[in-house]
């Protein structure tokens, strides 16, 4: 698997020790290289000097004044860059606007080990790159070789699917949902009888929708709604109110 660097930012000592504990039961953790620090100073410190960070554990409030973890994220870490980020935070409101920026998870405090262990597997697996195995989609005479990664959700129309690639390409072929749904990762859940949606591209939940980040709102059925509501809480690693 090879060594991994991962860089914890939280200004709250004795929480620093909580990180240390967990990090230390973590299942695999021979594979990381952890530095554990507390100020912003010393993280654009690390960033200048050129430190690679594979995986960035962060607080989102750091302090009266400062800059927050998801302004941190925004400025040092942006989208395709390739560092994994994991927030955390003792405040439940943060769990919609972290998704302004790309993030493996959200670990809202007091943090399980158990959640703990999956944010680390997700972001690992990001950078290894073995979250999704390329699916075959047979559409117009050829065959495109898909990273589920890309697809932001699927509509039904008839006996056809079309899928929504984040590149905005529209791919359709002949095949069903539950079809689709067979093939594909557990991040698809399928929100309403004629659309699945990929929870990794939702921005925010809503009444009767789900809003993702490339702007486009896919219905959700009433019959569903409480359990896609549970799902993206669980997918995101928060508890379901």
């Amino acid at each position: 698997m090879g060594t991994f660097h991962l860089l914890a930012l939280e200004d709250n000592i004795e929480y620093q020790d909580v990180l240390r504990d967990m990090l230390a039961q973590y299942p695999g953790a021979d594979c990381l290289n952890v530095d554990i620090i507390s100020s912003v100073a010393t993280l654009e410190a690390l960033i200048a000097s050129g430190d690679h960070i594979d995986v960035f554990l962060c607080d989102i409030s750091l302090g009266d004044g400062k800059p927050t973890g998801i302004d941190l994220v925004r400025r040092h870490f942006p989208a395709g860059g390739g560092t994994q980020v994991v927030y955390i935070s003792g405040h439940i409101e943060y769990c919609t606007p972290v998704y302004e920026t790309e993030h493996a998870y959200f670990l809202l405090k007091p943090i399980k080990q158990a959640d703990f262990n999956a944010a680390i597997d997700k972001a690992l697996k990001n950078l290894q790159g073995t979250d999704y195995a390329p699916v075959a989609i047979q559409h117009g005479g050829a065959v495109t070789m898909l990273n589920p990664a890309e697809i932001e959700y699927i509509e039904s129309d008839r006996r056809k699917v079309r899928l929504y690639t984040a590149p905005g390409e529209v791919l359709e072929t002949y095949a069903t949902l539950g079809q689709m749904i067979d093939m594909l990762p557990d991040d698809f859940v399928q929100c309403h009888k004629s659309y699945i949606v990929n929870m990794m591209h939702i921005s925010e939940l809503r009444t009767a929708s789900v809003l993702l980040r490339s702007g486009v709102e896919v219905p959700v059925s009433q019959r569903q709604r409480k359990a896609i509501r549970d799902l993206f809480y669980r997918y995101v690693g928060l508890n379901a109110q």
